[in-house]
């Protein structure tokens, strides 16, 4: 796996440098020579990262000719406009259809509701476009992740219904129906669904990168639960790097993308800081957060920091009351909660406004003669938070 793994990487690095082709070669040749290890796992993960990218030969020696749209400010940041050979392929299947047919549905009944806060659940829950003015106001307080689809809420949601799936078995032998030779294989076809569900929903949201991390890690659990032998549960955290390759393996096109490398970077903030509940590693984890966002956009929230310490738990919260709204419209719940939304961002426009008049902007911004040197100290920053923390969880393990 390691040598498939460098040899995607190496090829993704051939066709997306924008320099000269003698850079291109000398990255052909060390191929050429990692290959000689390996060749076939080599051979397979280059031409596997081509067909993925859409490339095609091209008259230049060594060289392939690709479509990419790179991010302006780094280069290697790109992503490819061909669809993903397995989700075109489940797209034409039944899962393909009612994931369609979800997504309408949530469309409709959103719509229905309310013609701004909708939009919000809608995008809250299938990752659409929500009004222009919030998406001004969240871009402003640091806070745009939570209209999209992320690969935290993605896991939320697979928790709710996981345990929506293994409630009836749950019930049935707590009450003492089933015994334990019944309730077992009621268990794994509850967990088989719920994965079928979230396939379904994975599909219906458009298949992002952080949903895509998320829908790998939801299914490995499932695997090592029921078909492999049993771990201490602290080994969990050694299975992101089969994670990180499988992603690699399956969604090639998109892998190398700015949004997957952000989501990447928030899993690896939280996880290093989830052993500690106090409030310095709570901080800690959003300062991780903004030095991505610094080292990525230039730019800071002032307010970040603490609105997304604080705000982020009401918003599983709001997922949840949206959903209940939404699936079940016989609950008349959706007046007060536009009420609510109406107060809460009434609130947030206040602070806004507040942060223009007394900073002069919403946001810190890296002026372009320092923007690089900037993007350098917040990844060393960054750097230096987590592999601290890394090191002492390397130690605990031993």
């Amino acid at each position: 796996m390691r040598f498939f793994f460098m040899s995607q990487l190496l090829m993704y690095l051939i066709l997306a440098s924008p320099s000269a082709y003698p850079f291109r070669g000398c990255l052909v040749l060390f191929w050429l020579w990692f290959s000689i290890q390996h060749l076939p796992f080599a051979i397979f993960g280059a031409l596997w990262q081509a067909y993925s990218l859409g490339a095609r030969l091209a008259w230049h020696p060594f060289i392939l000719d690709s479509h990419l749209r790179c991010d302006p400010h780094f280069w290697f940041v790109c992503t490819s406009d061909k669809a993903n050979i397995f989700v075109e392929f489940l797209q034409r299947t039944t899962f393909g259809q009612m994931a369609d047919s979800v997504r309408s549905k949530t469309f409709e009944r959103c719509q229905s509701w309310h013609p701004v806060w909708g939009n919000l659940a809608y995008s809250l829950i299938m990752g659409g476009k929500p009004d222009d003015l919030l998406k001004s106001l969240y871009k402003n307080l640091g806070f745009m992740h939570v209209l999209v689809v992320s690969g935290s809420q993605f896991s939320l949601l697979a928790i709710w219904l996981k345990f929506i799936c293994r409630l009836p078995a749950t019930l049935l032998y707590a009450a003492g129906i089933i015994d334990w030779r019944k309730f077992r294989p009621l268990l794994f076809m509850a967990e088989f669904m719920s994965v079928l569900g979230l396939l379904i929903y994975l599909l219906a949201c458009g298949a992002s990168p952080p949903c895509q991390r998320a829908f790998l890690q939801q299914s490995s659990i499932f695997i090592r639960t029921w078909f492999l032998a049993p771990r201490p549960s602290r080994a969990i955290q050694s299975q992101t790097p089969q994670i990180f390759g499988l992603q690699a393996l399956l969604f090639a096109e998109s892998w190398f993308s700015l949004s997957n490398f952000l989501s990447w970077g928030a899993v690896l903030s939280l996880r290093l800081f989830q052993k500690s509940r106090q409030l310095i590693a709570q901080l800690k984890t959003s300062l991780s957060i903004q030095l991505l966002s610094l080292a990525v956009f230039s730019r800071i929230s002032l307010s970040a920091l603490l609105f997304d310490f604080f705000v982020s738990p009401l918003w599983d919260l709001l997922l949840a009351v949206c959903l209940v709204s939404i699936l079940i419209p016989e609950v008349h719940v959706r007046y007060l909660i536009a009420a609510g939304l109406d107060f809460f961002h009434g609130r947030l426009w206040a602070l806004d406004a507040w942060q223009i008049e007394v900073f002069g902007s919403s946001a810190l911004l890296l002026r372009p003669a320092v923007a690089w040197w900037g993007r350098i100290t917040a990844g060393l920053i960054f750097a230096g938070l987590v592999l601290p923390t890394r090191a002492v969880h390397r130690f605990e393990k031993r």
